[in-house]
């Protein structure tokens, strides 16, 4: 149960945080808990699991070194466009 939930939270992170993944199609709590339904975990725990991962996206510090220069990046760019 812990392995195929701890997938599930996966597979939730990317799914909510992919930019590739439109809007409409991202999971909704009811998916989740409908993919979970099988370990009979209250709809409150996981709700709550939701609930962190789309505020709390798990975060790898390659991934953020990557952002910040690339956020860096287009800063410069701007910064040049408006001389």
């Amino acid at each position: 149960t812990a392995f195929v939930l701890a997938f599930s939270i996966i597979m939730l992170n990317t799914d909510l945080h992919n930019p590739s993944i439109k809007e409409e199609r991202r999971m909704t709590k009811q998916g989740f808990r409908r993919q979970n339904a099988d370990f009979n975990l209250e709809d409150e725990y996981l709700d709550a699991i939701y609930d962190r991962i789309k505020v709390n996206p798990f975060s790898l510090k390659e991934d953020d070194d990557e952002r910040a220069k690339l956020q860096s990046n287009q800063t410069d760019l701007i910064s040049l466009n408006s001389m």
